[in-house]
């Protein structure tokens, strides 16, 4: 089975795929690249679910559509957790009221848990 994956977009690059008129469309590729402000792809793999310039790779994802209508409960939100390559997971912190205080436990590409990316997808099939 292939892995998931989260990715934190900006409000910049959400309002960029609004206007682009990208809402609902499968992004086909993520990119990835040396320069910090571009994720480390070098988990990914072909088939695994989940910016030009600065060196940035391409690489190829089965993604889910573009979508800003499908909230996440805060329940779920505490739910949530991640796994490195060591195997260790963690869950999101500041985490307030069901709401997220900050975003720095997002921030990056992380590997979902296979009990959290059922989740999301729960969520999502859902909507």
């Amino acid at each position: 089975m292939s892995d998931a994956f989260t990715v934190l977009w900006t409000h910049d690059t959400c309002r960029a795929l609004r206007e682009a008129g990208r809402v609902g469309e499968r992004p086909p590729v993520a990119f990835s690249g040396v320069h910090s402000s571009l994720p480390a792809w070098s988990g990914a793999r072909t088939g695994d679910e989940g910016a030009g310039g600065c060196g940035a790779q391409a690489v190829h994802v089965d993604a889910t559509p573009v979508r800003f209508d499908v909230p996440v409960s805060g329940v779920l939100l505490t739910r949530l957790t991640w796994r490195n390559r060591l195997g260790q997971t963690r869950g999101l912190k500041h985490i307030a009221d069901g709401r997220p205080e900050r975003s720095i436990s997002l921030q990056g590409f992380y590997r979902l848990t296979p009990e959290a990316a059922d989740e999301l997808a729960e969520v999502v099939r859902s909507a």
